[in-house]
């Protein structure tokens, strides 16, 4: 299992900045799992962060499971 990052900008009013929109792909073996609506979040650590909390629960979910971790 694999986890990949992108990111993009969506557009805001014109007084505010806009926020960072991050895609989370995830790569099962041979398959990409796309991420085409992403999360806007206000800047890379947020970003992390999410990135690493959906893994700790992928993990958590193949443990319960009985599936093997990382294959």
């Amino acid at each position: 299992m694999a986890f990949g990052l992108g990111l993009t900008g969506r557009p805001t009013p014109w007084h505010q900045p806009p926020m960072p929109t991050f895609h989370f792909h995830i790569r099962v073996g041979g398959h990409l799992f796309e991420d085409p609506d992403g999360s806007d979040l206000p800047e890379l650590g947020a970003a992390r962060a999410e990135a690493l909390a959906a893994v700790r629960e992928a993990v958590a979910e193949q443990i319960k499971t009985g599936k093997a971790v990382g294959g």
